[in-house]
């Protein structure tokens, strides 16, 4: 029974992984055709391919990570394979969040009318400042990821290899907390963008009645 339930889990996720990232290079692969069709990308356009392109390979790590889990856990957990797709997981994942983030911003930015210094200084600049705000997204990413990463070389597993994947994973000694404090930031921005935007879309919706 239990077998079956693990081939039934497997193939839902392999499925879903493949999907994934079927759709996250369909989304590359027109934003690149459209910079070798018109020689540029739009400040928004660099933004989005930058974003699918972390949850591509989010998604290959992903199936890669649980395939090796599955069906090698013997070779997978002797040496340090688990911890490094572990830890790419989590600075691939957090670098999405903070790109998401930034999308909203940009958003944000060009559709609100706000007249405060701070919106007429960034609807001045931002194109100009979206490049080095994807690497700011990445460098963040990377720094917050350090306790996870420190976490995650140092616990140690209290079960044996041979228990397979789920008892090792029940095992772990792992405190969930330092993952979110990692997230926070984005999503504390996230909503602050959301919330900014959605007042004057309602305004500029009323106005053209």
């Amino acid at each position: 029974m239990q077998s079956i339930v693990l081939i039934i889990f497997t193939s839902v996720l392999l499925v879903n992984v493949i999907l994934g990232m079927a759709l996250n290079a369909f989304i590359v692969m027109m934003n690149f055709k459209s910079w070798m069709r018109n020689g540029f990308l739009g400040t928004g356009d660099t933004i989005v391919p930058s974003l699918w392109l972390s949850r591509w390979m989010f998604h290959g790590l992903y199936g890669i990570h649980h395939t090796m889990q599955w069906f090698l856990p013997r070779v997978f957990f002797l040496g340090y394979a688990n911890e490094v797709c572990v830890l790419g997981r989590i600075i691939l994942n957090y670098i999405s969040i903070w790109l998401a983030s930034l999308l909203c911003v940009y958003y944000c930015v060009k559709i609100t009318n706000y007249k405060y210094t701070v919106f007429l200084y960034l609807k001045a600049r931002m194109s100009k400042m979206v490049p080095w705000c994807i690497w700011l997204c990445v460098l963040c990413s990377l720094v917050l990821s350090l306790p996870y990463g420190w976490q995650v070389f140092t616990s140690e597993y209290t079960g044996k290899i041979t228990d397979g994947f789920q008892n090792m994973t029940n095992r772990r000694r792992e405190n969930p907390y330092i993952y979110f404090i990692g997230s926070s930031a984005p999503f504390i921005i996230f909503s602050i963008a959301f919330f900014l935007t959605v007042p004057s879309l309602w305004r500029h919706i009323r106005n053209m009645r």
